[in-house]
């Protein structure tokens, strides 16, 4: 296989629109393994099956970018044509997407639900169907928006992020498997915050002004007891 013929495989794959040529993105992938598989030269298999990964990888990402935006149809008809069957990794993460492309009503309840709000639609939709690499930042990012103390930028408080948590865990389970341990953390209550130093050390002043005090009366106290005839 030729590098001119990938490059330009590559060149009109990514001037398709997913939304309006699914079919014509379809015909071309199915044209392009078609020569991989006729290719003879074991060099050129060896490359091939490295180079047929990555263009696998960005057929995905182009579904994952469109995923909310396509019809369930259009989007079930593409991810069943991917060919993942040399490469474990990339078939887990067609099958969790077809398994999300299922549960699309699900989804569109969750918008629905009083406790949920759109920020936070928005960035669990966006981390479930993200890859393994990008999907840790949005947790983080998802995670930092629920620490805040004070409203966020979208005007939404923590106790917000952690309602609408517990609510997804309870009503939606199949939706909370997604991301169940990010979720966990989320639905979690704020540990209190230490006392600071300051704080310390004057609690540790009144304690030692209570305690002298004290000396104090009961010396007072007895000694006046001790002189009383």
């Amino acid at each position: 296989m030729t590098e001119s013929h990938e490059i330009d495989y590559l060149r009109r794959l990514l001037q398709m629109n997913p939304l309006e040529q699914s079919d014509d993105i379809i015909a071309n992938r199915n044209s392009f393994l078609q020569h991989v598989e006729n290719a003879t030269d074991s060099t050129d298999e060896d490359i091939s099956h490295f180079e047929r990964r990555e263009i696998i990888v960005q057929q995905i990402d182009l579904l994952r970018n469109s995923f909310w935006s396509l019809k369930e149809q259009d989007l079930m008809r593409q991810l069943n044509a991917i060919d993942t069957s040399d490469f474990p990794d990339l078939d887990l993460a067609i099958n969790r997407l077809k398994k999300i492309a299922t549960l699309r009503k699900s989804f569109n309840c969750l918008k629905q639900h009083p406790a949920c709000f759109t920020r936070f639609y928005d960035q669990f939709c966006a981390l479930v169907v993200a890859s393994s690499k990008e999907a840790g930042d949005l947790r983080m990012s998802l995670l930092n928006s629920a620490a805040q103390k004070n409203q966020n930028s979208d005007g939404h408080r923590s106790w917000e992020y952690r309602r609408i948590a517990i609510e997804l865990q309870r009503q939606f389970p199949e939706l909370a498997d997604l991301e169940l341990m990010c979720l966990s953390q989320l639905g979690e209550k704020p540990k209190p915050e230490p006392l600071s130093s300051n704080l310390i050390g004057i609690l540790n002043g009144l304690s030692f002004i209570c305690l002298f005090v004290l000396v104090l009366f009961c010396l007072f106290y007895f000694g006046y007891v001790a002189i009383t005839p």
